[in-house]
């Protein structure tokens, strides 16, 4: 097919998505699937009024529950992780499912299905499988995915240097190793017109067999499909554990984790591929200099900061990475590397 005829069908293609975003707005449907350029399709929820003016979310019919909940494992914002026991497949997975009273709320429970179905069709080696859509005892939407067993790469960032030479060349190595199986990752959801939009050390993990995961696809979004949920969401933290409030993902105007975001992406802009390569210069720069790029102490001095693509001074390395490192995280998006695999 020549560039022209490749063009031409992209153009027609970007129509379609747009008129279709404009009917997904103005049509009160009760679902709606919506499929973007990378052939990856969500099912929208819509908002509908009852006779009295009552508001109310359906979800599309989903399966009994076949796992028995086994403990916790993680808690977020809006819902909690527990590993679960599937009797029919007698293996142990993660069972994530929303937390009482969230599902009511239209916007968060349309970013609960997103992530499910955004997640699950990302087939990558360094993206978590997900099993199965579902629903637990109380109705409520969940979803099963692999148990990973290992830890972040914010706690992988937490330890102690090796007291060698020898043995930190060595643990340097592997986290570059775990870092281009991230980049991997990316550069496949990209092309499948999926952004992350939340990447950071606690959105990896890496298994006891160095198996890398891109975490957390809460937040994420396919171009080309109209985010509907964004104006239901509250400005909130919604982090897990005691991080300050920099460090935890936010929902709002500007979605996303502060410590972690691109100037746009701070500034409440539109994002896109270019946005998440910011991100993960960030996280490369904190790789190797073990203290968080972006400075500042507290969420209004870490945004502003961001909003104005500062970093701090990245010492002791070659030249050459250095380089890298500002080309990925130019403060303009058009002088940044074309896409993560130039990167």
């Amino acid at each position: 097919m020549s560039a022209d005829k490749i063009e031409q069908t992209r153009v027609i293609e970007q129509t379609r998505l747009q008129v279709e975003a404009t009917r997904l707005r103005e049509e009160p449907v009760e679902a709606t699937r919506v499929l973007n350029a990378g052939n990856v399709e969500l099912t929208l929820l819509r908002t509908l009024n009852g006779p009295a003016g009552e508001k109310l979310t359906e979800l599309p019919p989903l399966p009994n529950p076949r796992y028995e909940l086994l403990g916790p494992v993680g808690q977020g914002g809006m819902a909690s992780v527990e590993a679960a026991r599937d009797a029919a497949l007698r293996r142990t997975v993660a069972f994530k499912r929303l937390h009482e009273g969230v599902q009511a709320l239209p916007g968060l429970a349309q970013r609960f299905l997103t992530e499910a179905q955004l997640t699950a069709q990302l087939d990558h080696p360094n993206v978590v499988p997900v099993y199965a859509l579902e629903r637990d005892a109380h109705g409520r939407i969940a979803y099963a995915m692999k148990l990973v067993r290992g830890r972040t790469l914010a706690e992988l960032l937490d330890e102690p240097l090796p007291a060698t030479r020898t043995a930190r060349r060595e643990a340097r190595a592997a986290l570059i190793e775990h870092f281009l199986k991230v980049c991997d990752a990316l550069t496949y959801a990209h092309a499948r017109g999926v952004i992350h939009r939340d990447l950071k050390p606690a959105n990896i993990m890496v298994g006891a067999f160095n198996e890398v995961y891109v975490m957390d696809w809460g937040i994420a979004r396919i171009i080309g499909a109209p985010d509907l949920c964004a104006a239901d969401l509250p400005v909130t933290d919604a982090g897990l554990g005691p991080d300050p409030a920099s460090e935890r993902t936010r929902a709002g105007d500007r979605l996303g984790t502060p410590a972690w975001m691109a100037p746009e992406q701070a500034r409440g802009e539109t994002v896109d591929a270019k946005s998440d390569q910011y991100a993960l210069g960030l996280i490369l720069q904190q790789m190797l200099s073990r203290q968080r790029a972006i400075p500042g102490h507290d969420l209004d001095s870490v945004l502003a900061a961001a909003a104005r693509g500062e970093r701090r001074a990245l010492t002791g390395e070659p030249a050459a990475l250095v380089a890298i490192l500002n080309r990925a995280c130019a403060l303009q998006p058009a002088r940044r590397y074309a896409d993560v695999a130039a990167f």
